[in-house]
């Protein structure tokens, strides 16, 4: 079974919908996505949200690294 996808996103489900829109390219885009679907706790596993955005799931684990470091 994989690895639950739990994480603490500071940002409002608002906030990351204005700065989705502001997005210019598709990696940008779908690193908020990312934040999204972790927000509204839509998927089960890292890998099904990985699968779902179309990444690898070493990329989406290397994104919530860095998101948590960085925000």
């Amino acid at each position: 079974m994989g690895k639950k996808a739990e994480i603490h996103i500071r940002e409002s489900v608002e906030d990351l919908k204005k700065l989705l829109q502001k997005q210019n390219t598709l990696k940008g885009e779908k690193r908020v996505k990312c934040l999204l679907k972790l927000k509204a706790d839509k998927f089960e596993t890292r890998q099904l949200l990985a699968d779902h955005l179309g990444i690898h799931i070493r990329t989406l684990e290397r994104w919530l690294s860095s998101y948590k470091l960085a925000g």
